[in-house]
């Protein structure tokens, strides 16, 4: 096995969905052009194209409704929120919508989407760009958490 940084690692992970499913897709604050704050998706707007790797506003709360929506319609968004301190701004998406939309349509409706993030210490990001709040999500039912060891 390879060994790569973290950004390398999920790079390479977006890649490979992206040229086996076309139906995923990446959105998220300066994603697609400048390639996102530590540069995971650098190259991905000239691999696949804009329609596939999106730019988007600042607007968490509308970012990860519109997430949710995308995978109901079907296809597979990933949607990187640019620092985990702003989840709680995605929190009315995630617990009124991803969250239930599985339970009150029996199991018939499912939203395969991924809502990627980073935070933590260490990146010189200052108090405002630093938090975890993992425990947080995870402690939303029917949303599942996955972190690097």
């Amino acid at each position: 096995m390879a060994m790569m940084r973290y950004a390398e690692a999920l790079r390479a992970a977006l890649r490979e969905e992206m040229q086996r499913d076309p139906s995923v897709w990446l959105m998220g604050e300066d994603i697609a052009v400048y390639g996102g704050v530590f540069k995971v998706s650098r190259d991905l707007l000239e691999e696949f194209g804009p329609e596939r790797v999106r730019d988007t506003p600042i607007s968490e709360q509308t970012l990860t409704a519109m997430a949710v929506t995308a995978a109901m319609a079907g296809t597979r968004p990933v949607l990187e929120i640019m620092y985990a301190d702003f989840l709680p701004l995605s929190v009315d998406a995630l617990m009124n919508q991803a969250s239930i939309y599985n339970y009150i349509w029996s199991g018939q409706v499912t939203m395969p989407f991924v809502l990627r993030t980073q935070g933590g210490g260490g990146a010189g990001a200052g108090a405002q760009h630093s938090k975890s709040l993992d425990a947080l999500v995870a402690h939303i039912p029917g949303i599942k958490v996955v972190a690097p060891a």
